[in-house]
């Protein structure tokens, strides 16, 4: 599937700085409801949807645009979630809320948003990667554990995805580790740092600062049992993690793709991907993504490839 879409105008978010930095790098939304629709951000063009007979939509028109999660618990279908949009009507459960800048974002099970937060020299709640804040439904803020923003700064990392798992865990992907933080705050590293087998190595050797160095892990999922799923977007696969750390390589990508986003849903593994260096800035109107899902017998599917915005030319 191969479509043209028309670049569409939309308001930019008032949060200049994430916006600013999310241009930087590819879109990573990407989740699966019970009907197994697929949505992804589409990077300067909006949010699509995939329906489960493979026809290709666009929900949402934006300009920006990065993380999205799934609000499971159907604590924000009648709030509006303070900083970010809600794509779904009220009391649709579950519901779809979207980042327009470059903050992680996940509902954890205490109906909770969490999202990537705090930059250099500025506000620990403002939207960000230094840290993780909580939101609650009412519209409060407040920084979700101190001890991780130090543990990064420890680590030279940041947050780059986040995901929600069973028991109450809050799983942060780095761009060379994944850490676990209980809803006390409390923080313990499932894996650092992070060894990808073969990797197929993307990573600029100009940048290797704290929210961009090898092997840069970016999208997050969780299973029920605690399996974790990460795209790594500097070695062009995904890998998965055990609960004792244990790392594996389940799916790669031929050059030029780089795998950004990552959604499980009854086994199977969905992959947003993009061909571009994930952290080089380049011409966001080419950046051409493509949505792939790996069955539960390991068979690779390609569910929607978009091209970049035509040419006046063309």
């Amino acid at each position: 599937m191969k479509i043209h879409f028309p670049l569409v105008l939309a308001m930019a978010s008032a949060f200049t700085l994430s916006t600013l930095s999310a241009l930087a790098h590819c879109a990573s939304g990407i989740v699966v409801d019970e009907q197994g629709q697929v949505f992804f951000v589409h990077s300067r063009m909006g949010v699509a949807k995939i329906e489960a007979e493979g026809t290709l939509t666009y929900i949402h028109r934006t300009t920006g645009g990065h993380f999205m999660c799934l609000d499971a618990t159907g604590n924000f279908s009648r709030q509006y979630p303070r900083l970010f949009q809600k794509l779904t009507p009220d009391d649709v459960k579950p519901g779809m809320i979207f980042a327009d800048g470059g903050a992680p974002l996940a509902v954890g099970e205490d109906g909770n948003l969490y999202y990537g937060s705090g930059y250099p020299g500025g506000d620990d709640l403002a939207p960000g990667g230094l840290t993780v804040t909580r939101l609650s439904p009412d519209g409060k803020r407040t920084l979700f554990s101190p001890d991780l923003k130090a543990t990064l700064a420890r680590m030279n990392e940041a947050v780059t995805g986040l995901a929600a798992g069973s028991e109450g865990l809050l799983y942060v992907a780095c761009p060379n580790a994944i850490l676990k933080v209980k809803m006390d705050g409390t923080v313990a590293t499932l894996v650092q740092p992070v060894v990808v087998p073969d990797c197929d190595s993307d990573i600029a050797s100009t940048n290797h600062a704290a929210f961009y160095h090898p092997p840069y892990l970016r999208g997050l999922a969780v299973t029920s049992d605690g399996i974790v799923y990460a795209a790594v977007a500097g070695c062009r696969c995904v890998i998965k993690v055990a609960a004792d750390g244990m790392v594996s390589t389940v799916l790669k990508a031929e050059r030029p793709w780089s795998p950004n986003g990552i959604a499980v849903r009854d086994g199977a593994i969905y992959v947003l991907e993009y061909k571009q260096l994930p952290n080089v800035p380049g011409k966001p109107e080419e950046w051409q993504p493509r949505v792939r899902k790996m069955a539960t017998d390991g068979q690779v599917t390609t569910l929607a490839t978009l091209t970049p915005k035509p040419s006046k030319s063309e």
